[in-house]
């Protein structure tokens, strides 16, 4: 039941943003084995030049960036699923928006399982009840 956050330099672009958002939900699913119909991809855009990446803005250097943060249930995915999906999000990123300034990012956020959840639940409640419905 994960969520992405995604800050793309530049405006919106229904098409892109789309793609972006397929993207993302697909390797999310494949790479860190999270439910595709869970999952959650919210798109925000910040003009070039507002975007500062070494004390120069983006529209200045001719670049594009991002960031992709998706959070995660703690302990539900290894240190090499981690690091694939860092690397498939900036190989991925990179096909759709053109060769993106180096410090472009991808962040795995860890939420312990008792802060937070959705419908209500907390995602150790679930846990809870899939155990108790096992015994």
């Amino acid at each position: 039941m994960p969520i992405l956050t995604v800050l793309i330099s530049g405006g919106p672009a229904a098409g892109r943003d789309a793609s972006v958002a397929d993207a993302l939900a697909q390797l999310t699913a494949d790479v860190l084995r999270k439910d595709r119909r869970l999952t959650s991809v919210a798109i925000a855009h910040v003009p070039d030049a507002q975007w500062i990446v070494g004390g120069a803005a983006l529209d200045a250097q001719r670049r594009t960036s991002f960031f992709v943060d998706v959070r995660v249930t703690a302990g539900t995915n290894s240190r090499e699923e981690k690091a694939r999906y860092i690397a498939a999000v900036f190989a991925r990123m990179r096909d759709l928006l053109g060769i993106p300034h180096e410090a472009s990012y991808v962040h795995v956020h860890e939420v312990p399982a008792d802060a937070w959840g959705y419908g209500g639940l907390t995602q150790a409640q679930r846990q809870g009840a899939r155990l108790a419905a096992a015994a």
